[in-house]
């Protein structure tokens, strides 16, 4: 080593060198304030990790309570996020739970609710990504939803902001652009559109006059087409009734037919409400039968709940029925309150599934989601469901 290089080491090594040095020989010093940045772009990581980590933990917990969507599915209405709930029975309780794994979820959905987030599919569909579920119906309904308990004249008011006019005239068309683009946010979630629903009754707005009916569905069906939506599966869902159908009331079921084209399920609204509206599972199935046959469509009973006082036998009626129907491509079983009961002379419709202490109630339900799930062999020996027909 030659004796200047000596001399550099010894004085930089005593520290002396740092008073006679440029400051360009030393790092910079880092400012308090860059010290603050960099703790907070620290804990921002720190906490995107860490909630990410707890929504893989909820998503692991929550897949634990849904199947993945076959041929034939079994729904329930109730958000992704009250699935352990009811699978397992309201926490700290006694009572069991349901013990049913939905492969869908169904929620009813007003255009006119006071909030956005209300009134856009994104909110459930998150939930449902998060709990790994792929199948969600939405029972789209154009209006402002009334109070609960309403009478079926305050239900069937025309509101004319939601008229089947305004939304076949164009007049909806942004609302219907932004619902059918966040669907493409979640392509792998099968979107079944339950719009306007009951709709040859007498108790929605939307009953009022079946020509602008079916342009209405229409018009929102091109939409979904126009903008592009995979995953959207539209179900023409009427209230078929009881007893042996007749002219009259096939003639005003069809005057709602938007056309094979537009649909891709027909649905049925099945409920036994008891009291003076009591009605067993075979008053139902003839018009169920012939409404498949004269439209040639997959069915879905959209939307199924019985009274307490007969629910076993019921259920298992029923269970019985769909366990031998292979057209039948789901069952969605709903116990939200009726809007119209104001009207309504019923047995008990207070009684939850998820909550009942009975041991024979809860195994009918679970023998009705059994039958809903069953797969049929083909023709051929190896498939499940035929295409409907």
């Amino acid at each position: 080593m030659t004796v200047p290089a000596l001399v550099f080491c010894c004085l930089y090594a005593s520290g002396l060198l740092g008073t006679v040095a440029p400051k360009s020989w030393h790092p910079p010093e880092v400012s308090q304030a860059q010290l603050a940045s960099h703790a907070r772009q620290a804990a921002q990581v720190a906490r995107a990790k860490s909630a990410k980590e707890s929504e893989a933990r909820q998503a692991s917990e929550l897949a634990k309570f849904r199947k993945l969507p076959g041929p034939r599915n079994f729904g329930v209405a109730i958000p992704a996020d009250e699935l352990k709930k009811w699978y397992e029975g309201p926490p700290g309780s006694q009572k069991e739970g349901a013990r049913v794994k939905p492969q869908m979820l169904m929620t009813f959905q007003s255009w006119g609710a006071p909030k956005k987030k209300d009134r856009m599919p994104t909110h459930e569909l998150s939930e449902d990504k998060t709990a790994g579920i792929q199948a969600e119906m939405f029972t789209w309904e154009p209006w402002q939803a009334p109070s609960r308990g309403s009478s079926v004249a305050e239900q069937e008011r025309v509101q004319s902001k939601y008229s089947n006019q305004k939304i076949a005239d164009g007049k909806w068309d942004s609302y219907i652009r932004e619902w059918a683009d966040a669907l493409k946010s979640f392509p792998h979630i099968t979107v079944y559109i339950r719009f306007g629903h009951e709709m040859n009754g007498n108790w929605y707005p939307w009953s009022l006059d079946p020509p602008e009916y079916v342009l209405a569905w229409r018009h929102i069906w091109t939409i979904f087409h126009q903008q592009g939506v995979t995953n959207a599966r539209f179900v023409w869902s009427a209230d078929f009734g009881e007893g042996p159908p007749d002219a009259d009331w096939q003639n005003n079921l069809m005057a709602y037919w938007p056309g094979a084209k537009y649909v891709n399920e027909i649905g049925t609204t099945l409920i036994n409400f008891g009291g003076t509206d009591a009605h067993a599972v075979d008053q139902f199935t003839q018009r169920i039968d012939l409404v498949h046959q004269l439209l040639k469509k997959p069915l879905m009973l959209t939307e199924v709940d019985t009274d307490k006082q007969s629910r076993s036998q019921w259920m298992l009626d029923l269970a019985k029925y769909v366990g031998q129907t292979r057209w039948i491509r789901a069952v969605v079983w709903s116990q939200q309150p009726s809007y119209g009961a104001a009207d309504m002379k019923t047995g008990n419709m207070k009684w939850q599934v998820y909550t009942d202490k009975s041991l024979r109630a809860r195994r009918a339900f679970q023998k009705l989601a059994t039958a809903a799930t069953k797969e049929f062999s083909s023709p051929g020996g190896s498939g499940t469901t035929d295409s409907g027909a």
